[in-house]
């Protein structure tokens, strides 16, 4: 996990590592971005960016090719963020609550 730090805490953003299991083998490691948030106080001042940064800077170092990330439809900030980093949406969910 990274937080970007001074006196107070300004966002976090954890990083995820681990195999995907194909045909009882494991494949190429695969990491995910499990959590980032910046405080609402601190967000369009570039927290986000360091930590997506500091983040995807690990998952190079460790030699990770693929990052996977999830994110709320409304959070469409965070998507202009994410975009940034060359991620690309690939899934979408529906969920429907009974009446």
């Amino acid at each position: 996990m990274v937080e970007a730090r001074e006196q107070e805490l300004r966002g976090r953003v954890r990083l995820l590592v681990g195999s995907r299991l194909r045909d009882g083998a494991a494949e190429a490691l695969r990491s995910e971005i499990d959590q980032i948030a910046v405080d609402p106080v601190w967000r369009r001042r570039g927290v986000g960016r360091a930590l997506m940064a500091a983040a995807l800077a690990e998952a190079d170092k460790r030699g990770l090719r693929y990052v996977e990330l999830f994110s709320w439809a409304f959070n469409t900030d965070a998507h202009t963020l994410f975009r940034g980093f060359g991620f690309e949406p690939r899934h979408l969910r529906f969920e429907r609550r009974a009446p």
